[in-house]
C-alpha cells in the first residue's frame, strides 16, 4: 500500500514539474524590475513592466508601471514621446520627449529621455539620466533643467514565478525520488 501511494506521488511530482517546465516560456514573458529613486523630498518606488526590446540596443520599452511617489500612487505610466524633457527656449518644441527605455543589463538604466509616469493626483513626472551631471534626476515640469533635482535611482529583477514554482517542483521531485529509495530498501529488507 505505501509502496502504490508513493509511486503515486512519484508520478504526480514528475507532473507538476514537467507542467511548470512547459509552461514557463521566459522569451514571452514581460519582465518586471522593481525600481526606487529618492533625492531631497523625493521618494518614487514600485515595479516597471518591461515589454519588446526598444529602439537602442540593450534596451526594453517600459510598457507598465506601479508604485508610489512620496506616498501617492501612480496610476498610469504616459506613452513615449508625450512628456517632453527639455524644450527649445526659442520654439517652445520638445528637445527630448520621453522614450520610456529600460537597459536591464547596464549601469546606467535610463536614457535621458527617460520613463514618464501620472500619480492619482494629476502630477506628472519624470525620471531620466543626465549624462552632463553624470546622475539620474527626476523632472516635474514640461521644462527639464539642469536644476532639476539628482536622485538615486537602483532596480532589481523580480524572479518570474514559473521559475519558483520549477524551483519547488523539482524540490518536490528530488523528495518524492529519496521517499522512493528508502520505501524499496525497508522493502528489501524485509
Amino acid at each position: 500500500m505505501k509502496l502504490t501511494q508513493s509511486l503515486i506521488l512519484a508520478g504526480v511530482g514528475q507532473a507538476v514539474a514537467a507542467g511548470v517546465l512547459m509552461a514557463s516560456s521566459p522569451a514571452s514573458a514581460a519582465q518586471l524590475y522593481n525600481f526606487s529613486y529618492s533625492g531631497t523630498g523625493i521618494n518614487a518606488t514600485g515595479t516597471l513592466t518591461l515589454g519588446d526590446p526598444g529602439t537602442e540596443p540593450g534596451s526594453f520599452l517600459i510598457t507598465g508601471i506601479t508604485g508610489e511617489r512620496n506616498g501617492v500612487a501612480i496610476s498610469s505610466l504616459l506613452d513615449p514621446g508625450t512628456f517632453p524633457v527639455g524644450t527649445n527656449p526659442r520654439t517652445g518644441n520638445p528637445l527630448t520627449p520621453n522614450d520610456n527605455l529600460f537597459f536591464p543589463e547596464q549601469d546606467i538604466k535610463l536614457t535621458f529621455a527617460g520613463f514618464s509616469f501620472q500619480t492619482v493626483d494629476g502630477n506628472n513626472y519624470n525620471a531620466y539620466y543626465s549624462s552632463t551631471a553624470s546622475s539620474y534626476k527626476e523632472c516635474n515640469t514640461p521644462t527639464c533643467a539642469a536644476e532639476d533635482p539628482q536622485v538615486t535611482f537602483t532596480s532589481t529583477a523580480v524572479p518570474e514565478p514559473a521559475s519558483v514554482l520549477g524551483l519547488l517542483a523539482f524540490g518536490a521531485l528530488g523528495a518524492t525520488v529519496t521517499r522512493k529509495k528508502k520505501l524499496a530498501a525497508q522493502k528489501a529488507e524485509v
